[in-house]
């Protein structure tokens, strides 16, 4: 049964979580996310951005581990808490990708897609209104 949750909510449920995160680019999520939760894997596949990133304050955190791979190749030493991806999660192989996600889930683990900005989707307003589902407001994983 798929759930869908507010960001803002899991933002205080990975406190103490293995987070993967697949396609971290210079890290803009990756550092702020460092800081809240025991580990987590950034994984890339160009070595010039990881290197952006690697060159930012807070790169160098001890539970923060840089991967230069591509998400489909990357092979998990653990089971994650929580995994996510943005906007490059459109150019990975999801037949690939997406079964091999599965296994690196913990039993209570979940999939994030996060997104920059939230824009207004035409079937949101009626799936909110059905009774069938319940869907939380979106909002940034940390706001403000």
């Amino acid at each position: 049964v798929a759930r869908t949750r507010s960001l803002k909510s899991l933002k205080h449920e990975c406190r103490q979580s293995r987070v993967l995160e697949l396609g971290c680019g210079t890290g803009d999520l990756t550092l702020e996310l460092a800081r809240r939760v025991d580990r987590l894997d950034a994984v890339y596949f160009s070595e010039a951005m990881l290197a952006v990133a690697r060159s930012r304050p807070g790169a160098d955190r001890p539970n923060l581990h840089w991967h230069h791979r591509p998400a489909e190749s990357f092979t998990a030493a653990d089971q994650y808490d929580l995994i996510l991806s943005g906007a490059s999660l459109y150019w990975m192989d999801w037949p690939v990708l997406f079964p091999r996600l599965n296994a690196f889930l913990t039993q209570e683990g979940m999939l994030a897609i996060v997104d920059r900005s939230v824009v207004e989707r035409p079937w949101e307003k009626a799936v909110k209104n059905s009774s069938i589902y319940n869907l939380p407001d979106l909002g940034l994983l940390f706001p403000g």
